[in-house]
């Protein structure tokens, strides 16, 4: 998760869930304003279509997918546990180390976007704007392999 604020204002900030693609190098992500379990599950439900779009490309009837997470508490939330019993096979879930971000590659993701957004003069920009550039970094821009 990333957040980014605009001109150091908490009224605006993007907030991202992300999820690095091992298959196809591809960041899975929601922009949304806060991250809490309602989000997480809807970070979940993109998770899941990406997964039937794999499915369906790929011409496989399984395909397992691995999310880790940090300790977030919304994470672990009662709604991302019923979302789970709702939904079982799509992902499974594994949680890094507490207080380990070095440990997680999407990390180098958000860090580069910061960089990235850092050169724009986000004073002068909205933040409607904003969040577009960050859309094109992770679409068009951002470019990792794992391996």
């Amino acid at each position: 998760m990333i957040k980014v604020n605009r001109n150091r204002d908490k009224n605006h900030r993007i907030s991202v869930f992300g999820a690095l693609s091992v298959t196809t190098g591809k960041v899975v992500t929601l922009f949304c304003s806060w991250l809490n379990s309602e989000t997480a599950v809807e970070f979940l439900e993109r998770v899941k279509a990406y997964r039937k779009r794999l499915l369906k490309s790929r011409k496989r009837k399984k395909l397992p997918i691995l999310l880790i997470w940090d300790g977030a508490k919304y994470h672990k939330s009662k709604e991302v546990k019923l979302w789970l019993t709702l939904n079982p096979g799509v992902v499974e879930l594994m949680n890094f180390p507490p207080y380990c971000p070095e440990c997680n590659p999407q990390e180098h993701v958000w860090k580069a976007m910061k960089q990235y957004l850092a050169k724009l003069r986000t004073y002068s920009i909205t933040f409607a704007e904003l969040t577009g550039h960050a859309r094109v970094f992770l679409k068009k821009r951002f470019h990792y392999r794992l391996l």
